[in-house]
């Protein structure tokens, strides 16, 4: 599939532990035909959760990162474990993302990593959008948790989704936008569009009122035209809702239920249809190490090759394998690159991408098509590494040191998965 750097997603997922963000990535990937079967926590199958560890104590301790292709787009899936113990890890992970759904438990409401996690987002400065998950659950609340996403956040939070029944009767959602019942279908993850129920009528145009201010509010000309007509069509607050998303200014709330792979094609519309692409991030800032001058990429394959090592594993196989996130240009095998920080060279062999532990060797041919990881001979700085390739190798004319965010070194520069579990234990 061809596809241009505004076709990429690059979506990082996180929460308090035991929300359901693995679940959650496994449906979306089973939905959008990347995997044939649904894994489950509980079996250790999941496409993330595959590392020993974590099927034996049924969480992440790591970041997983897979692939999809939904409505000609790509996007990129990053599953960040939820144990505070790993804060490196997510930080590392939003290192590599341009946006993030921040999973909310039905049950508990908003908890201690809720807020963790959100204040790493604010500094990053990205794009976000809240999923209530476990509303199949008993004493689970729609309402109960979206008011302790109210109280914490603020009035930004604005459903998008209103859920259809609740606890073991939960069946489907409400388009706001769309003033449309998708009822879901059991596992499959597809819905079925139905007229709204008559006893949520009155719910559903309050919210849809809420969510035409906030649209107005995104956009000046579309204020005006509020202001002077009192309503916009369904496409004018699609047009000022991304905005006011992407500005920050409103955070969606979803639906969805993950083990049940019950939300996961409204989800994976939103992510299509309100988050942004890397082209519309435009220029990543840094500094000519040679002169401390300034200077920027674009997110263009044509551009020099840029990136940044955010993540390095240990496979048992092949050694050390780096996670990249690309900048700009385009990574084809056998590339020689230039370390910036240690100013050397250094030698690319096959990039691949991964979707959980399956490596699938490709051309990175567009240079926001994320998450492609590679070996080079040196990784003993890979948590801070950057690339840059240069026209004559021997003289780094080209190269950029982008700034990066200190991670508290990334836990110790991330270079192995996990080697000490006493913390953990703990």
């Amino acid at each position: 599939m061809k596809l241009s750097t505004k076709d990429i997603r690059n979506v990082a997922v996180v929460s308090h532990m035991g929300a359901g963000k693995t679940s959650l990535v496994e449906g979306l990937l089973y939905t959008a035909g990347a995997i044939n079967r649904l894994g489950r926590i509980e079996d250790g199958n999941t496409i993330s959760d595959y590392d020993p560890e974590e099927i034996r104590r049924n969480s992440s301790i790591a970041t997983t990162v897979g692939y999809l292709f939904w409505r000609d787009h790509k996007i990129n899936l990053l599953d960040t474990p939820g144990f505070l113990d790993f804060m490196g890890e997510v930080k590392g992970a939003l290192r590599a993302a341009d946006a993030a759904l921040v999973l909310v438990n039905g049950q508990s409401g908003t908890e201690v990593g809720t807020e963790l996690y959100w204040k790493a987002l604010e500094e990053r400065n990205l794009p976000r959008a809240f999923v209530i998950t476990k509303l199949d659950k008993e004493n689970s609340s729609f309402t109960q948790a979206l008011t302790s996403i109210e109280e914490t956040f603020g009035k930004s939070a604005t459903p998008f989704h209103l859920p259809i029944g609740k606890e073991a009767s939960f069946s489907g959602v409400v388009d706001v936008l769309a003033m449309q019942a998708l009822m879901f279908q059991q596992q499959t993850g597809k819905v079925e569009p139905r007229e709204i129920p008559s006893q949520m009528t009155a719910q559903v145009e309050k919210y849809r009122e809420r969510l035409m201010e906030a649209a107005a509010e995104g956009d000046d000309t579309l204020l005006e035209k509020y202001l002077e007509e009192g309503q916009l069509t369904s496409e004018e607050i699609g047009i000022g809702l991304r905005k006011a998303v992407l500005a920050g200014k409103v955070f969606p709330v979803l639906c969805a239920v993950p083990p049940c792979n019950l939300g996961s094609t409204p989800v994976l519309d939103f992510l299509i249809d309100y988050m942004p692409s890397p082209a519309e991030l435009g220029e990543t800032k840094g500094k000519d190490p040679r002169t401390n001058a300034e200077a920027a990429r674009m997110p263009d394959p044509s551009a020099p090759f840029a990136a940044i090592v955010w993540k390095t594993m240990t496979d048992p196989y092949v050694g050390k394998i780096n996670m990249l996130r690309v900048i700009s240009g385009t990574l084809r095998p056998d590339s020689r690159v230039w370390n910036a920080n240690k100013e050397t060279e250094e030698r690319v062999a096959t990039p691949f991408f991964l979707r959980g532990k399956t490596q699938e060797k490709k051309e990175v041919e567009r240079a926001i098509a994320r998450v492609p990881v590679l070996k080079v001979d040196d990784a003993n700085q890979a948590a801070n590494m950057l690339f840059q390739l240069a026209d004559q190798l021997s003289t780094p004319d080209l190269s950029c040191l982008l700034k990066v965010r200190e991670i508290q070194e990334l836990q110790g520069k991330i270079v192995d998965r996990i080697s000490d579990l006493k913390t953990f234990d703990k």
